[in-house]
């Protein structure tokens, strides 16, 4: 639902991220079911009649919030990547991807979305497709480029990339999903993507007849 914001222009911008950094907060440490909208307001200052005009109810603003973040997550996820040098292309991505997974705003984030997914499917699909989703896109169609210009042999774009992406991660998206810890530090990160691109390389070689 589209929220009617007044004041001027700067102070509403202004309150809405305040609102916005508020919820999140309390999202993350109450979860999103013990979160009141009464609570928000009184960290906020002022009514709930206000908070109200800004978003009218407790899912509108955690709508909000991933939308937001899903805008940033658009921006992080942006790389160029070059078909004819994969293998320094791999490992930059793959360096990229798995600092991102250190992000503990996502990582708390993603654990909120599993928390209302069944209520809200939508709002994960949506983090989804603006995160994890925009990233696999980019690396099919990398692949497939390197495929096509004979540097790999690579005929199922698709699976090549989730071979990839399980030999980076590991089980590390399931230490995540049990809210263990999951952050690996840049010596992993570098054995990481190191021994995944190495196989990936190896594995996709094109040899002559």
């Amino acid at each position: 639902m589209t929220s009617t914001v007044t004041g001027t222009p700067s102070t509403a911008v202004e309150r809405r991220k305040r609102i916005l950094e508020i919820a999140r907060d309390a999202f993350f440490r109450d979860g999103f079911a013990a979160t009141t909208m009464s609570a928000i307001a009184a960290q906020v200052g002022g009514s709930k009649t206000t908070l109200y005009t800004y978003f009218p109810s407790k899912e509108d603003l955690l709508e909000a919030y991933i939308a937001d973040l899903c805008q940033r997550l658009h921006e992080l996820v942006e790389f160029s990547a070059d078909p004819d040098n994969l293998s320094e292309a791999l490992t930059v991505i793959g360096t990229g991807a798995l600092r991102f997974l250190g992000c503990e705003e996502l990582s708390q984030a993603g654990l909120l979305v599993i928390e209302e997914s069944r209520r809200n499917p939508e709002l994960a699909q949506r983090f989804y497709e603006a995160g994890p989703g925009k990233g696999r896109i980019r690396m099919i169609r990398l692949i497939q480029d390197a495929h096509d210009r004979g540097h790999i042999c690579a005929p199922d774009a698709p699976v090549a990339a989730e071979a990839f992406s399980g030999m980076l991660f590991g089980d590390l998206n399931m230490r995540r999903l049990f809210n263990l810890p999951a952050h690996p530090d840049d010596a992993e990160i570098e054995r990481r993507v190191s021994h995944a691109v190495r196989v990936f390389m190896t594995a996709h070689a094109v040899h002559a007849a």
